[in-house]
């Protein structure tokens, strides 16, 4: 950072966290340059091939002036913010509950009754640590899974679709992942 000529941009391109990037961001700021925060997904052959896929956080006129750069290392280039459940979907995080429990309910806040259901999560659930429990086999996150529904079930959403749990963290924390 001493080094930095005014108006030069970084790209920090390993994963670190959130509070980290902006706080080396904000500094840069203070010395005049400019900083893009952009991890990858698609692991060492991707890396290698040139076809990461890049999930960019800063400034929309940083992220246009260094697209160049950025498509040099990949063909998927996601500036972040309004983009970013498209943006998970081009790594790891794509999957069948992205699509459909988290974008066609969650993030559209949908928990109809009548499909499968909170009810029906803690039944399956149930199953599953009988089961290792017979065969003497831990499942802890299975457990604090059942605990997180049965909370589901205690606030009176036990016939809503099971994804409506997202709502109890939602309350606890102040924040609509709607929005």
């Amino acid at each position: 950072m001493a080094g930095l000529k005014p108006g030069s941009t970084l790209i920090e391109m390993s994963t670190i966290d959130p509070l980290t990037s902006r706080e080396v961001a904000a500094k840069l700021e203070e010395r005049g340059g400019h900083m893009l925060d952009a991890p990858v997904a698609r692991g060492v052959p991707a890396a290698v091939a040139g076809t990461l896929s890049i999930f960019v956080g800063g400034k929309k006129k940083v992220y246009e002036e260094c697209l160049d750069i950025l498509k040099a290392m990949g063909p998927d280039i996601f500036h972040v913010g309004e983009v970013l459940f498209e943006a998970l979907g081009a790594g790891s995080a794509g999957s069948f509950a992205r699509q459909n429990q988290i974008g066609q309910s969650v993030l559209k806040g949908l928990f109809p009754e009548g499909r499968f259901s909170v009810d029906y999560m803690m039944k399956d659930l149930g199953l599953a640590l009988e089961t290792a429990k017979g065969l003497h086999v831990p499942l802890p996150f299975t457990s604090l899974a059942m605990q997180v529904y049965e909370s589901a079930r205690a606030a009176g959403k036990s016939k809503k679709y099971y994804p409506v749990v997202i709502t109890q963290w939602e309350d606890l924390t102040g924040v609509k992942v709607r929005e």
